[in-house]
């Protein structure tokens, strides 16, 4: 056979991975930790942010005499981080039968791709799909922890963002004691903290999973906030928003999502228990993607500046058997570039 580069375009393959990493149209409720988080291209293999705001620094400038000078301002401290991002990579040998496609075609001089494409490009995007969801899980561990860590096969990144510790907060009495817990003042106490950040409750979205939103509105507080000639063993989903606003919380989104961690486990993007409050509609950082050494191997071909990103190909080997591998593969990292403009709060305490 010809050479694997020339039977499938590593640029025409990689094309179609971008193409995934951007596809909006995923399932409801699926990685949507994106939306805070949005992909961004960096040169060469380290992520890097500034931190520190401007937004909270509300000093106000004196009048002065005519022809007299101005009070200098105070600039408040800014520090830049950065780090080595991590390499993702995951494979998909291709079966016995894709293989004879491939010859076949090439002997009969039609297109290798058009022989193997479904089953090379459901590989391409399965293989997207599994960096999503690694950097989902950093996403979420920055919001809940306001750190991200990782330690698997043979490397380790550690990274402290650096969110005030007023953004973080245990309640008192946990949301799962339904008679006397104080899930209303609990949220208050939230906002009052992310409104010296200049957000309001129309500024802000609550995220939780099911279990603990389930535990909400269970709450005896809850339920008695609801006007009802009777009392109600759970708050009706149609009174659910009214009551949030009639109290001057933000909306919820409920995130029920859950990925297979590398471990093999299942989790929750969000474990139960936590509640993280984000901006409504302004991102709090990147996900910052390198450029992988191989990108600039000639025989993959791709074009200096589209070389940052994932990148998808195919390579063949002949011991111990013939066989032809799919790979996906990138190096990036979530960055949390204004953790002090979230809140993560426990409300089922250990």
């Amino acid at each position: 056979m010809a050479d694997i580069f020339d039977l499938l375009d590593p640029a025409e393959l990689t094309e179609v991975a971008r193409l995934s990493l951007a596809d909006e149209d995923l399932p409801q409720n699926a990685l949507i930790l994106e939306q805070w988080f949005p992909n961004s291209v960096a040169a060469g293999m380290e992520w890097s942010f500034s931190t520190g705001t401007t937004r909270t620094f509300t000093d106000s400038a004196p009048y002065r005499a005519w022809s007299a000078p101005g009070r200098t301002g105070r600039r408040p401290g800014r520090t830049r981080k950065r780090g080595e991002m991590g390499p993702l990579k995951i494979e998909f040998p291709m079966t016995e039968d894709d293989i004879v496609k491939m010859q076949a075609a090439q002997e009969q001089g039609g297109d290798v791709l058009d022989a193997v494409s479904g089953d090379v490009f459901g590989d391409i995007d399965s293989g997207v799909r599994a960096i999503r969801n690694r950097l989902e899980i950093l996403r979420a561990d920055a919001l809940v922890l306001g750190s991200s860590s990782l330690s698997e096969n043979g490397i380790t990144i550690s990274v402290d963002f650096l969110r005030s510790a007023d953004n973080e907060s245990t309640v008192s009495i946990s949301w799962a004691d339904a008679t006397n817990a104080t899930p209303l003042n609990d949220e208050e106490n939230v906002l009052d903290t992310l409104n010296d950040e200049g957000l309001g409750p129309d500024d802000i979205v609550g995220m939780m999973n099911r279990v603990t939103w389930r535990y909400w509105k269970a709450t005896d507080q809850v339920r008695l906030a609801y006007p009802s000639i009777r009392e109600l063993p759970i708050v009706p989903v149609s009174g659910l928003n009214e009551l949030r606003q009639n109290n001057e919380l933000p909306e919820v989104i409920v995130n029920n999502s859950r990925v297979n961690g590398v471990d093999g486990t299942n989790r929750y993007v969000i474990p139960d228990g936590m509640v993280v409050y984000l901006p409504r509609s302004q991102a709090v950082g990147e996900t910052q993607f390198g450029e992988l050494p191989i990108a600039a191997d000639p025989r993959i071909n791709i074009e200096r500046d589209d070389r940052p990103g994932p990148l998808a190909y195919a390579v063949a080997t002949v011991h111990p058997t013939y066989t032809v591998t799919s790979v996906v593969e990138a190096v990036g990292f979530p960055v949390f570039k204004d953790p002090d403009r979230t809140y993560a709060l426990d409300v089922i305490p250990t």
